[in-house]
Formats: structure tokens, C-alpha cells, sequence
């Protein structure tokens, strides 16, 4: 019988990629999810990690590991608090009293504006610039501090992405331009990419490896032009003039989007990894930014965008 491990945030984003990764992998995934439509299979069930430890102890009871891929990234402070701190101190005593290793998937958004571009683990103080990010921060700490390995990728992609390309495309075409000729390069890492990490590194723990953290990034960044243009010119809307940083945050603060937003892809913003290649040694391959299958789903899914 293949041995069980429990995906905390199963049905969301990343996790669905780490449940189809684990199948792969020869593992059987147990889904937990706080989706109020109760336990839909043996394999999938109902639980809410700002519930307590109790509840939770039990779900993953049985499970060689735990992958947490859950976090709350809407502006509710509260539930950010109740998610991202909270919740993952839930998870980190429940699985320390178990003796079950745990992989936290993190963000290296914690490091705030990155002063100098690629540094690897270690380099970079923890700066989070906004609450949201204050909470994954101590959240982050939380896994640390109980031993867990710590993923921190930057800009994710994948099907079911809903923060990163489609709203870079669609500033992009609301601008009709590219920002800084779209020269900035950016660490991003397809969710598939991110969840071969967290299968690889709880496969090292269930060897007996310790925690640590590992920043989920291709070997190289790419660059904004780079990585939009293939879904740009499918779409007819190629940018063939440029703004400045300032011009263009002007014109996209006046439809709504923070200055703090665009400032991220208007400069180069990446970072390095000393310890991703141990655990997955083709992470730099040609669809470490953005896989064929991720490609189709941006072009169907961005209908809104154009």
C-alpha cells in the first residue's frame, strides 16, 4: 500500500499541483481542505487549521508527512493572522507530536524590495513591506522554529494562477506598453516546479535529511518581455513602445493598481539557490518558468485580461 501524505490546502493553487505530484511520486495523497462541502472522499477531507491542534492531530494521523500549501493572501488582517500564524502553529505542534517531518510552502516575498538581486539562502533579512507579508513571515519563523523545510519561491505560474501572470498581463495591456522596455528580470518558478520541490525535500526527510530553507527558483530569472511576450502576440497585443517606471505607475494607479505593484516588475528582482539542485537537479530546465500545459491555460483563462 503506497504511504499516505496529507496536503494542508490540497484544493488550492500549489497544492493541487503537490497531490498530482505525490501521485506521481507512487505516494497517496489525503487532501485537507476548509471547504465548506465536507469530506467528498476517503481521500479528501474537511479541516480548518485555525481550528486548533485537536482537529488537525487527527486528519493526519496516519500520514508519513505533511506538505502545508495553505495561506491566506486576500486583505482580511484577521485571517491572514488566523492562516499564516496561527494555523501554521497549529500544524507545526501537530506534527511535532506525531514525529511526522512537515514541508512549508513560504514565500520569499518576505524579504521585501531585494537590494541586491541573487543572493542564495541565508543572504537575504527577512523585511516583509506589508501585513500580509509580516504574517507568512512569522509563519515562516513558526516552521522554522519546529524543524520543518521551508520552500520560499517568488513568482509562481501555473493553471489556477490568480495573483501573478494574468494580472502582469493585464497592466501590461491596460498600459499598452512594456514598463522599462521590460528588461527587469524576475524569479519565477512554475507551480509544477514548486511542487516537484516539496515531494523532493519530504522524500529527503522521510531519509532521515534535516529542514532547512530552499529557495524555489530556475537556475536562471527571466526577463518580463521574455515572459509574456509568447501570450502577448497570440493575443495581438505585443507592446511595441515603452514607459518609465513613473509613467507607467501613474497611469495604472489611476485604474487601481499600487505603485508597490508595479515597482516589482520594473527593476530586477530574483534571487539564487545554493540547495534547490540537490533536491531537484533539472530546475533549471526550459519550463522552469512556465510549463507548455501553464502556457494553454494563460491563453484560454486570459480572455478577461484582453
Amino acid at each position: 500500500m503506497a504511504s499516505s501524505v496529507a496536503v494542508i490546502g490540497g484544493s488550492g493553487f500549489i497544492g493541487r499541483h503537490v497531490t498530482e505530484e505525490l501521485a506521481r511520486s507512487g505516494f497517496e495523497p489525503l487532501i485537507l481542505s476548509r471547504g465548506r462541502g465536507g469530506e467528498r472522499s476517503d481521500r479528501m477531507r474537511r479541516v480548518d487549521i485555525t481550528d486548533g491542534v485537536r482537529p488537525l492531530r487527527e486528519a493526519i494521523s496516519g500520514s508519513v508527512a505533511v506538505v502545508n500549501a495553505a495561506s491566506h493572501v486576500g486583505d482580511d488582517e484577521r485571517e491572514q493572522r488566523r492562516v499564516n500564524v496561527d494555523g501554521v502553529a497549529h500544524i507545526v505542534e501537530a506534527t511535532t507530536s506525531l514525529g511526522i517531518p512537515l514541508v512549508h510552502v513560504s514565500t520569499a516575498g518576505i524579504y521585501g524590495g531585494l537590494a541586491v538581486s541573487g543572493g542564495t539562502e541565508g543572504q537575504y533579512p527577512i523585511h516583509p513591506e506589508s501585513e500580509l507579508s509580516v504574517t507568512r513571515a512569522r509563519g515562516d519563523a513558526i516552521a522554522s522554529a519546529g524543524g520543518a523545510t521551508v520552500l520560499r519561491p517568488l513568482f509562481i505560474t501555473g493553471a489556477g494562477d490568480a495573483h501573478f501572470l494574468l494580472r502582469l498581463l493585464a497592466a501590461h495591456i491596460a498600459l499598452g506598453a512594456w514598463i522599462e522596455d521590460g528588461a527587469a528580470r524576475l524569479s519565477v518558478a512554475s507551480a509544477d516546479l514548486v511542487a516537484r520541490a516539496a515531494v523532493a525535500a519530504m522524500g529527503h526527510r522521510l531519509d532521515g535529511g534535516t529542514g532547512g530553507v530552499v529557495h524555489v527558483v530556475p537556475d536562471r530569472p527571466v526577463a518580463v518581455r521574455d515572459l509574456l511576450s509568447p501570450i502577448l502576440a497570440e493575443w495581438g497585443r505585443l507592446p511595441s513602445r515603452s514607459l518609465s517606471a513613473a509613467d507607467a505607475a501613474a497611469v495604472l494607479e489611476a485604474r487601481g493598481i499600487p505603485a508597490r505593484k508595479i515597482a516589482q516588475f520594473a527593476h530586477d528582482y530574483f534571487l539564487s539557490s545554493e540547495r534547490l539542485g540537490a533536491l531537484v537537479p533539472d530546475a533549471g530546465s526550459r519550463n522552469g518558468h512556465l510549463t507548455d500545459a501553464a502556457l494553454s491555460w494563460y491563453l484560454q483563462h486570459g480572455r478577461s485580461a484582453r
